[in-house]
């Protein structure tokens, strides 16, 4: 049986990603020939979902004493945004926002990377291109972990609350051991504040540094019980929880593994509801691993009643039922259930 190991996973839309490591001191001084440096703008969604829906960015693999610059823009309004290696007239004559970074890689251990970071961002004003912030220095960045290079707020018209300029870095894969064949044990539990527990099991084939898309089969949550037994006339959701998985092998044989889960609710819209982009932790092969996911989170879901179906006498707290719509407040319903995942990653 595999060991157990509850680690407290940690999302990626906090100031930093912490990896959950079991490397030793030694271990951590041994050089790490490259690593995936990126500089990117990403855009936070007006309607208060964690995850990041939008971004574009630019770098890659680089080793101690190498570097990269890009140039990134966001449009204040329609949440556009992208990245180029040089600033255009066209870009800063049309996006409100342009900035100009330059990164170069100064150390970099198995664990960790130092960079100098050069910024600066750009506005046209009284029709001149002017430099309106900017700074430099050293920034040092663990496998997952992210730095928030700048920040500005969008417009009230705009769809996304604010656009953010971020470093992020992880260790480039390791020559001889990308694409490794593994398999992923995947349980979803979920557990409502009465106690009562479903779970879902799924295992799906992959390999190292690959992005492997999952969906478990949906959990029935209730919305309206009956008063008398049996509970023939339950209303109901179905809550579909799917998402990726990507596992990296590192140069001590264990594995650094990212989760990203997505929740969506039927009936209704099929807007997807995410409450955690992306997870990291490290473990070892065949090792167990608890992520726990938060649940709740603003908004509502609603919609319409089923025709001809025959409304219980009580209805759960969190749902609200006028006429023919019912309206499920994502903060109340779920603010008390619990999910996690257990992951087990075996090579092939």
């Amino acid at each position: 049986m595999p060991r157990l190991v509850i680690r407290a996973g940690t999302t990626l839309v906090t100031s930093l990603v912490v990896l959950l490591t079991a490397v030793a001191a030694a271990a951590a001084q041994t050089p790490q020939d490259k690593w995936d440096v990126r500089v990117k703008v990403t855009h936070t969604p007006k309607d208060g979902a964690t995850g990041k829906r939008s971004w574009a960015g630019s770098g890659g693999p680089e080793a101690v004493g190498e570097s990269f610059k890009a140039t990134l823009y966001s449009g204040a309004r329609r949440g556009e945004l992208g990245a180029s290696t040089r600033l255009t007239k066209d870009m800063y004559e049309r996006f409100a926002h342009t900035w100009q970074v330059e990164v170069r890689v100064l150390a970099a251990t198995l664990d960790s990377v130092t960079v100098h970071v050069d910024w600066s961002r750009h506005a046209l004003l009284d029709g001149t291109l002017t430099r309106v912030a900017g700074d430099q220095g050293p920034v040092t960045l663990r496998d997952g972990e992210r730095h928030i290079i700048d920040f500005v707020a969008m417009t009230p018209d705009s769809d996304y609350v604010n656009g953010l300029v971020e470093l992020t870095a992880t260790p480039a894969p390791l020559p001889g051991r990308e694409f490794a064949p593994i398999e992923y044990d995947l349980w979803m539990l979920y557990e409502r504040p009465d106690g009562t527990q479903a779970n879902r099991r799924l295992t799906t084939l992959s390999v190292t540094d690959w992005a492997t898309s999952f969906a478990f089969e949906t959990f029935s949550l209730p919305i309206a019980v009956a008063e008398e037994k049996p509970r023939s006339d339950v209303l109901a959701v179905s809550a579909l929880f799917k998402g990726t998985i990507k596992g990296r092998m590192r140069a001590d044989g264990s594995l650094v593994v990212s989760v990203g889960i997505d929740r969506q609710l039927r009936p209704g819209p099929v807007t997807p509801f995410p409450f955690a982009s992306e997870q990291v932790f490290a473990c070892q092969f065949g090792e167990t691993t608890r992520v726990d996911y938060p649940l709740n989170r603003e908004g509502d879901h609603t919609f319409d009643l089923p025709t001809g179906a025959k409304l219980p006498a009580r209805v759960v707290e969190g749902v609200t039922v006028d006429g023919g719509k019912v309206r499920l407040s994502l903060r109340d319903y779920f603010g008390k259930d619990k999910a996690w995942l257990l992951v087990t990653v075996r090579p092939r």
